[in-house]
């Protein structure tokens, strides 16, 4: 009877054994049918939906397949008509983050959790974006830190390097991203931040391509061979990190514009009035406007005029801090002088902070390539 018994068990657990292997096998055979498909799916919109139902099949077979979820989010966030759906895209993403977040483990060795958060991140940075979608961006960051942090696999240093610096590229761009909708939304210092944050991203990126010991001690490679290829790679971080500072320049231009919003009825000054320096903004993150309805002409070489200073960094200032000045300026072209006529400086709220008007103002030299000299050429040459 006993030995009946201890049968029967022996039997009941070889059943549900099978019963789970085979339930397993299933779900993993659905979902290698879908995989095929999928990498034959590329302008094919039946072999998308072919493998749709397989990977669907392999979920309904296994409700925490993690790349099955991922590769039908992947299928929805296609270019193809047919069978783009961003929404779903996005819930089958979710999901997959779901699941890795509570600790489930991937099935597939051919794809690893670092290049899951990288695409998912990827998605929400190109496929499923709007121009207006800011939560997009944040959530592409968040993904794309998150797969930092996942240790990479491959003992290639060079792939190594090139799918770190490829993710580092993209926070970047977020940041420059969030930093493009700031400035569209008129809120200069929020763009300001994000350009801040995509700078320093990149700087991120071509301390990659430089630290070479670490890469030694990871990767156990010649130290010839590596230094060999630093020194080309950086030549490329080099030109790279020279065409992001153009385009930092050039974002902050455009940024500087909607500080007129404070400057409502003035004119901007620009900086380094010759064709090889012609900026909005000084070294010193200041922007100097005029009031046109000031200038007034003493004689031909003689004017006045109320200038304005604005500091950029307007949310960084507290309330006693000063972010505005306006002087009343006497400026003699001919002679290359100046003298204040009245003082005042404001906080960010627009309260003055102090204010002056000397009873005998003095006349000082403008000293050459100095603002005071940019402000003098500018009203010289714009004839004003």
């Amino acid at each position: 009877m006993k030995y009946s018994y201890t049968f029967t068990k022996f039997i009941l657990f070889i059943i549900i054994f099978s019963y789970q292997f085979l339930y397993c096998q299933d779900a993993k055979s659905f979902y290698n049918s879908g995989l095929n498909l999928f990498y034959h799916s590329k302008f094919n919109s039946a072999n998308s939906l072919k493998a749709l139902k397989y990977f669907q099949k392999a979920i309904e077979k296994d409700s925490s397949f993690i790349e099955a979820y991922y590769y039908i989010g992947s299928l929805y966030s296609e270019p193809d008509k047919i069978i783009q759906n961003k929404s779903k895209a996005k819930g089958y993403f979710k999901k997959v983050i779901k699941l890795l977040d509570k600790g489930k483990l991937l099935w597939d060795n051919d794809i690893s959790e670092r290049e899951i958060y990288r695409d998912i991140a990827s998605n929400y940075q190109y496929e499923l974006n709007s121009p207006e979608e800011v939560n997009n961006y944040t959530s592409a960051i968040d993904l794309y830190e998150k797969s930092l942090t996942i240790p990479f696999e491959s003992k290639k240093w060079d792939i190594y390097l090139d799918n770190s610096n490829y993710i580092e590229d993209n926070i970047a761009l977020c940041y420059e991203s969030l930093g493009d909708l700031s400035k569209r939304k008129i809120n200069i210092d929020d763009a300001i931040n994000y350009y801040n944050e995509a700078i320093n991203e990149y700087q991120k990126e071509y301390q990659l391509f430089g630290n070479y010991n670490d890469n030694i001690q990871i990767f156990n490679i010649p130290i010839d061979s590596l230094k060999a290829w630093n020194n080309n790679s950086m030549k490329y971080a080099r030109e790279i990190n020279k065409i992001r500072e153009q385009i930092n320049a050039i974002r902050n231009k455009i940024n500087i514009l909607n500080a007129f919003q404070d400057a409502i009825g003035w004119k901007v000054i620009t900086i380094g009035n010759s064709k090889e320096n012609n900026e909005l903004i000084s070294s010193d993150n200041i922007i100097y406007f005029y009031d046109p309805q000031t200038v007034e002409h003493i004689n031909k070489n003689i004017l006045r005029v109320w200038i304005k200073h604005l500091k950029l960094g307007k949310d960084t200032l507290s309330d006693n801090d000063e972010y505005e000045e306006r002087i009343y300026y006497e400026i003699d072209i001919r002679n290359k002088k100046l003298r204040m006529l009245s003082y005042a400086s404001y906080d960010k709220n627009i309260k003055i902070i102090i204010s002056n008007s000397p009873e005998e103002p003095k006349w000082d030299f403008i000293i050459p390539d100095t603002i005071a000299d940019d402000i003098m050429n500018y009203f010289k040459n714009k004839k004003i």
